[in-house]
């Protein structure tokens, strides 16, 4: 999501925007989007567009928010598909590995350098054990390294929608 971050801005324009709140759908709708904000709404020919903007031809296409995932345990090969499936904010509620490597992946979204949607974790399970020692904490950064080496590695290069491949294609990818 952090890859959308730019002084440009981006205009989506020509399709069906549907908000969410209740209004009527919006039919040749303008949004004009700067960084990660939406900047403003209207009907085409109605909105100025800021000069050197890009410009994305919805014509024909619906347009929705993101959708939240509101209970999800994250895994390695879901960010390219919550993506795909509208999906941009999503919980990583763990209860048996511990908390690094979705604190990995969610630094790693939040740094460009892996394709996925915003991650919510929750850390560890109330009631779960962990060991405090220099060893563990130790243990834990190498830990939380591999994890967002590997995922990058997964998505490098598959940030096309139609790039998805099956769970066991990804996870033997990911030990290689």
């Amino acid at each position: 999501m952090s890859s959308l971050t730019s002084n440009k801005s981006l205009v989506i324009e020509g399709g069906t925007l549907v908000d969410g709140t209740g209004n009527p759908a919006l039919e040749n709708a303008v949004i004009v989007v700067d960084g990660e904000r939406i900047n403003s709404i209207g009907k085409k020919g109605e909105l100025p567009l800021p000069k050197g903007t890009r410009i994305i031809n919805a014509k024909g296409k619906t347009i929705l928010p993101g959708f939240i995932d509101g209970h999800g345990h994250y895994e390695d090969f879901a960010g390219e598909i919550y993506l795909h499936l509208g999906v941009t904010t999503c919980p990583d509620i763990q209860t048996t590995r511990d908390d690094y490597w979705s604190m990995a992946q969610r630094d790693g979204i939040r740094m460009g350098k892996i394709c996925g949607p915003r991650i919510w974790s929750a850390g560890k399970a109330v009631g779960q054990t962990s060991d405090t020692s220099a060893m563990a904490a130790a243990a834990g950064a190498r830990f939380r390294s591999r994890a967002l080496k590997r995922a990058a590695r997964w998505c490098a290069g598959k940030r096309r929608w139609g790039s998805i491949r099956s769970k066991s294609e990804s996870l033997l990818e990911a030990r290689l």
